[in-house]
């Protein structure tokens, strides 16, 4: 084995942890920018705001973003052929204008449901608008580099994007006021500069002259349907407790209970680093006994125990921390906080299971137990949010959480830890 064949294996390893880095470091800017407008709004006004996203992330994933990964794929088969994407180039952009044109008809013809759903008004829902369209204008962007294989300029547009909503914010708060209108208009324009300024990344040659290709075309939409599964499971996996509470509970409440998910949403994505830090390490050894005993038995459980210590933490500092940043108005959120803390304990322990997933290609399995995972949580929110109100569905999602570990457990050793494991031996139950 050549130096040059390590070099260039410990480069493309050393690639890969700064994309997953900056993607992750992406992720966490909804996090600090729930923090940020709780600090300016109301509980009630913030309870909006939650809903708005629950809306536009809904169609985001129904009309666009579902069509990411075929679009990827097929590109990149295009891109061997043919030295080009434009065919599947012209699809997104049909696609794209698809996308607004019938979110503008949904919010045209259903506005009086929309509106009574997210209490925004005329004025709120035109705003919203140009909200969706920033979400799809993103993810046209992120699809487009990640087909000609620009993956750090599509991490650089996500980090790009984030900095201009900073800035923006920034402006809007020192000269102006911050609301929801704004804030609408922040998720149009910050992805539209960041896609103007790195649109010399993507060279024109392989995505131009436009060309319409029925067979590509066909293929496309017979993957979608597919994905489209995926992409809404995965959404209501975000999002299930925002619409129970809508049913039951006042908009303050849903403010309160959104700004206690988004400490966990935060915690889930820090979790989410050793998933990715380790996938490069079990893809490379899934077949070493040695070194993936080593994994279950010694490193998981060093880090379980470090990431316990960290959460036990956040738990004791957590009532501290809000009253320093919201005195009384969002005390509840602690509690939410608090009691989503249980199901962060046991999505780090179902963590280090999934980089072994992955790199079997249990997909069928991960995709089912993501549609179990709704399922679950929302039995168990409409029965302790009718009881216990907003509180009721930080359990319910503390006790899926719980379930899905258990399944996880389960499944691997049932189907996969005779595999990776073939000695006879047992693993600890710690």
């Amino acid at each position: 084995m050549s130096h040059k064949y390590i070099f260039s294996k410990l480069k493309s390893g050393k690639t890969l942890i700064n994309y997953a880095f900056l993607k992750i470091s992406s992720q966490g800017f909804l996090f600090l920018l729930s923090l940020i407008l709780a600090k300016v709004l109301s509980p009630d006004r913030f309870g909006v705001y939650s809903l708005s996203l629950m809306i536009i992330y809904f169609f985001s994933a129904l009309f666009m973003r579902s069509s990411q990964d075929p679009s990827i794929v097929l590109g990149t088969d295009e891109l061997k052929q043919h030295s080009k994407i434009n065919r599947i180039f012209t699809i997104r952009i049909i696609m794209l204008i698809q996308a607004i044109i019938l979110f503008y008809l949904i919010t045209w013809i259903f506005f009086q449901p929309l509106s009574h759903f997210s209490s925004l008004d005329e004025t709120g829902l035109f705003f919203l608008f140009f909200a969706f369209m920033g979400l799809c204008i993103r993810n046209f962007f992120e699809g487009t580099f990640l087909t000609l294989n620009h993956r750090m300029a599509e991490a650089a547009y996500d980090a790009l994007t984030n900095i201009i909503s900073f800035i923006w914010l920034f402006v809007i708060y020192y000269f102006f006021t911050i609301n929801i209108e704004n804030i609408f208009m922040m998720f149009f324009i910050s992805p539209l500069i960041a896609g103007l300024i790195l649109i010399r990344e993507i060279d024109m040659k392989k995505v131009l002259p436009f060309k319409f290709d029925p067979v590509i075309f066909r293929q496309m939409f017979d993957y979608t349907k597919w994905t489209i599964l995926g992409s809404v499971s995965l959404y209501f996996v975000n999002w299930v407790d925002t619409f129970v509470l809508r049913i039951f509970v006042s908009l303050d409440q849903i403010g309160i209970y959104y700004l206690g998910y988004q400490i966990f949403k935060g915690i889930l994505i820090l979790i989410s680093i050793a998933r990715v830090y380790y996938l490069p390490f079990i893809s490379l050894h899934i077949k070493d006994e040695k070194k993936m005993k080593n994994y279950l038995t010694n490193k998981r459980w060093i880090m379980m125990a470090a990431g316990f210590i960290g959460l036990c933490l956040i738990y004791i500092a957590l009532p501290r921390l809000f009253d320093i940043l919201y005195s009384d108005a969002y005390q509840g959120s602690v509690t939410v906080a608090r009691i989503l803390l249980v199901g962060a304990v046991f999505s780090l322990y179902q963590t280090f299971y999934s980089p072994i997933f992955d790199a079997m290609r249990r997909y069928e399995f991960t995709q089912l137990a993501s549609i179990l995972m709704v399922a679950i949580n929302l039995t168990l929110d409409y029965i302790l949010v009718f009881l216990y109100g907003f509180r009721g569905a930080a359990v319910a999602t503390a006790i899926t959480y719980a379930i899905m570990s258990l399944i996880y457990e389960m499944y691997f050793r049932k189907y996969l830890k005779n595999i990776i494991l073939p000695s006879p031996q047992r693993l600890p139950i710690r």
